[in-house]
């Protein structure tokens, strides 16, 4: 090589300079073998042309240097070679060493395409995708996926999996989907194995299985996906698929939080709220949250307002959680709605409107809140911010006790025992309250010790009414 390349043979220059770069038969030395990658270069040899775009493009062993990476592209590029054109479509489309052109960048795509070129085939997907260059045209999109990702090209596959997970430009195929995902996050496509590890763990397009699940969030989460620490955190917290760790949990949230993933701050303040891998610490929490907040998290929004509402971590404040909960209750998260309208019913932090309580109370029953809906009870039992209607309450009631609420099944008790909205049925009364009351509820804990004294619904019996009394009065109850 060295003679050859002393004489001026291009091919030789080129190959001289790649083993000095890589030290094969020869010390390495990086500065050396970018003359003569240079020198053979200048004479038109393309290989040496595209090496060098590489060069200047990432700066590797060279000043980062777009305007000449562009230059050294286009000079390959221009004698056909598919990936200097490929290249130079990136440098178009980003802006680098050139004027930013999506125009440019899709006629550079488009040559390299058509010599069979993979990348070039997926970049002009994402082009036709995102309307760049191009007319918007989803189906051209799938088209081109389709065509580089049966050429095995791993961002193509994963792409082609969107498309068809959402039905954008190819018809819905969960399993189809999940095929792509498979494949591509088996090339070791970060983004891709986490896809693939959210289809396993909620078993869409292939049969459910948490612990694959955990392995390819893993890979991607060890690659530096925030998506995917996050889920793989959620798998340790919860032991998913993995035997339970919450300081492992705690660290992998952590590194999606400090990569500002909202949902991992926003877990990472569930942590430190309650103690779970960490001290617990309700001001590291309110710290959490409120990154997650900032960026228009509404469960964080919620939590951080409870935080304010009880002043644990930060000062107490009524005002700021009305804030914090109308912004979570504007993005319908259903707890920020039922904590908004205990607000409005109590008159913290706003005037006392019972009507705006309710409102806020059927907002979040209608998404299924027990909570909720046992408080739109109470206000249809008592007529608060509502006209009177005890069917309804019953019905209501009945929602919130069949996902296990304790006060529901003690209003439920009530309306039996006083034959509001249902028949007057002291048994079922004392069934009710006595559910309520093995959860804990204190009411029913004394109603059902009332049930107990007067022998209503129950066998008369003193001692049963005192050990309810106790329970109740062990609670606080007045």
């Amino acid at each position: 090589y060295r003679l050859a390349a002393d004489q001026g043979n291009a091919m030789a220059q080129f190959g001289l300079g790649m083993c000095l770069y890589n030290g094969r038969g020869i010390e390495k030395d990086t500065a050396l073998a970018m003359q003569y990658y240079h020198m053979a270069a200048d004479q038109g040899y393309v290989q040496a042309q595209v090496v060098l775009g590489g060069c200047y493009a990432y700066g590797d062993d060279v000043r980062r240097d777009p305007e000449q990476a562009a230059k050294y592209y286009r000079l390959a590029a221009e004698q056909g070679n598919s990936l200097a054109q490929c290249s130079l479509g990136q440098c178009y489309e980003n802006g680098l060493g050139v004027a930013q052109s999506y125009y440019e960048a899709v006629h550079f795509y488009r040559m390299a395409a058509e010599q069979g070129n993979p990348l070039a085939e997926c970049s002009l997907g994402q082009c036709y995708e995102n309307g760049l260059g191009v007319t918007q045209d989803p189906v051209e999109a799938v088209r081109h996926y389709r065509i580089a990702a049966n050429q095995g090209n791993a961002n193509a596959r994963y792409r082609l999996g969107l498309c068809c997970a959402a039905g954008k430009g190819a018809d819905k195929d969960l399993a189809k989907a999940a095929e792509c995902f498979g494949l591509a996050a088996r090339q070791g496509h970060p983004e891709a194995q986490y896809q693939f590890g959210e289809c396993l763990y909620y078993g869409s397009g292939v049969p459910q299985n948490y612990a694959e699940a955990v392995r390819y969030y893993r890979m991607a989460a060890d690659k530096g996906n925030a998506n995917a620490q996050n889920s793989l955190a959620f798998c340790l917290i919860n032991g998913q698929g993995v035997v339970r760790n919450s300081p492992e949990a705690v660290r992998y949230y952590r590194m999606a939080a400090d990569q500002g993933h909202a949902k991992a701050q926003s877990n990472l303040g569930n942590c430190y709220k309650s103690g779970q891998g960490v001290k617990q610490d309700f001001g590291e929490a309110a710290r959490y949250y409120r990154m997650a907040a900032d960026q228009g998290n509404a469960v964080a929004q919620c939590s951080l307002g409870i935080l304010y509402e009880e002043g644990n971590g930060v000062p107490q404040d009524f005002a700021e959680a009305v804030r914090l909960y109308g912004a979570s209750a504007a993005k319908e998260n259903g707890v920020a709605q039922y904590r908004l309208g205990m607000c409005y019913e109590n008159g913290k932090g706003v005037p006392q409107n019972f009507v705006e309580a309710v409102r806020l109370y059927r907002l979040a029953a209608n998404q299924g809140s027990a909570m909720a809906q046992c408080r739109m009870g109470d206000c249809y039992r008592n007529g608060q911010g509502v006209q009177q209607n005890f069917p309804e309450a019953v019905r209501l009631y009945l929602l919130a006790a069949n996902q296990g609420s304790a006060a529901a099944r003690c209003g439920l008790g009530q309306c039996y025992e006083n034959g509001q909205g249902v028949v007057q049925n002291y048994m079922e009364a004392a069934r009710y309250y006595r559910m309520a009351a093995d959860q804990g509820y204190a009411q029913a804990q004394f109603n059902l010790g009332v049930c107990f004294k007067t022998g209503r619904g129950v066998p008369q019996s003193f001692p049963e009414a005192v050990r309810y009394y106790r329970m109740a009065a062990d609670q606080g109850h007045a």
